[in-house]
């Protein structure tokens, strides 16, 4: 099809050709290149998807009839990669990389009776470009583009979806989540990121099946709770799993917490608070998702009988996330604790602010603070007295009241705390324990 309607999408009417000049000018010579060369190309997925809705994508992918080894002939600055199935990495000068696959078939596809167990773990079958199109998650994933012939080809009705402003899976979602339960994420954040809704079956096979996260590989899992942090909108993202009780299967320790419904809400404030920064580009490191979700239970409870190091420890475990991410949000949290006991001594704070965590630290503390609506000014002490100590610390995401207050110098072996006189240390004990 050349010329797509698509004004629900936040788009008036336009030509597929209308796309053409936003296209990757690489991604735009690696298709052409297999097309002289007989092959059939199209970019593919979530650029498609994001070029049609106004969307700067933050990548393109190419999906070819090529195998992988005509690739590798065709590009001599590829790599092919992948045990599983083998695709192309096509290098260009800056590190930028276009992916290139060959067209694959879902191994379902061609069975007659389907198995009992539906997870895919080989997925290595050749196909052609609409089974290609049809093994793909989500309907407005599933749109290829063709910038030699200007032409968008949709083979699963993956624009009517766009302009509906919907999430669905291609084909049955009862199957289809059950082939990949780490779909169920992907749906969420999908809806969260685009702001689009989940359709209704979708939806209620994501309740039914997500159980089956606990079969899925826990890298897998680990990497997509990293990207639902860390998409922009990670608060809308946990409301739907929350929504449709998927979260007590991804998370058990997280939803524990957040029976105390004051804890849940003010977590989705931090989530909030973390998405705005997000939209001014700032970006925290893997630690950063596990200090955000448990921060708020850890000022509801504080950290007695050491619940916290047990809880991070669980997850990890059950979830082999990396340990330098795990340690990490420990020494963040903690020192969010420090922040807030606001120390006295020059020596004290000399030691904290040249802590390895500090600056993501005062990140967080500033996110909580302006989550909770709480005033900044603590924020913009700390930063005076790293500045005294010789320590650089980067412009806080939308910390405009710690700016104006991270100019004063503090005093000296000592200052007083937001709240009025300088602390004691039986003081600083007690604001260190439960708040």
């Amino acid at each position: 099809m050349n010329d797509v309607s698509l004004s629900g999408a936040g788009r008036a009417q336009f030509s597929a050709a209308e796309l053409l000049p936003r296209v990757d000018e690489q991604a735009r010579g690696v298709v052409t290149r297999l097309s002289q060369a007989g092959h059939e190309a199209y970019l593919v997925g979530g650029c498609v998807r994001d070029l049609i809705l106004g969307r700067t994508p933050k990548d393109f992918d190419v999906a070819t009839s090529a195998h992988p080894s005509e690739i590798r002939m065709l590009f001599r600055n590829s790599r092919l990669i992948g045990r599983r199935f083998r695709l192309a990495h096509v290098f260009f000068q800056g590190g930028k990389i276009v992916e290139t696959a060959t067209f694959r078939a879902n191994p379902f596809d061609e069975m007659e009776d389907l198995p009992e167990d539906l997870l895919i773990s080989q997925d290595n079958v050749f196909g052609n470009a609409e089974q290609d199109a049809r093994r793909r998650d989500f309907t407005i994933n599933g749109l290829f583009l063709d910038p030699v012939a200007g032409r968008v080809v949709d083979y699963v009705d993956g624009l009517p979806d766009l302009e509906r402003r919907l999430v669905r899976t291609i084909g049955d979602p009862e199957i289809r989540l059950r082939e990949d339960p780490v779909r169920i994420l992907r749906a969420a954040k999908f809806a969260a990121r685009l702001g689009f809704e989940i359709e209704e079956r979708t939806a209620a096979a994501m309740r039914a099946h997500a159980g089956e996260l606990a079969r899925c590989a826990t890298a897998r899992l680990v990497e997509e709770i990293y990207r639902l942090v860390h998409c922009g909108a990670a608060r809308r993202a946990f409301e739907l799993l929350t929504g449709l009780e998927v979260l007590p299967a991804l998370l058990p320790e997280v939803a524990a917490l957040h029976g105390d419904a004051a804890v849940g809400l003010q977590t989705a404030a931090l989530l909030g608070a973390y998405d705005d920064a997000r939209a001014r580009g700032y970006l925290g490191s893997n630690a950063l998702p596990y200090a955000l979700l448990l921060y708020p239970a850890l000022v509801a409870r504080g950290a007695e009988n050491g619940w916290l190091a047990k809880t991070v420890k669980q997850i990890g475990d059950r979830l082999r996330s990396p340990k330098r991410d795990r340690e990490r949000a420990l020494q963040m949290l903690e020192l969010c604790r420090e922040l807030e006991a606001q120390p006295r001594q020059e020596r004290a704070a000399r030691a904290l602010v040249r802590r390895t965590a500090f600056a993501e630290s005062l990140v967080l503390y500033a996110l909580w603070l302006h989550a909770s609506g709480q005033s900044l000014f603590a924020v913009g002490e700390w930063k005076a007295i790293a500045r005294s100590f010789g320590v650089a610390i980067e412009a806080l995401p939308g910390a405009d009241e710690a700016k104006r207050h991270a100019g004063r110098r503090p005093r000296r072996g000592g200052r007083r705390p937001a709240g009025g006189r300088p602390q004691s240390g039986k003081d600083r004990g007690r604001a260190g324990g439960q708040r």
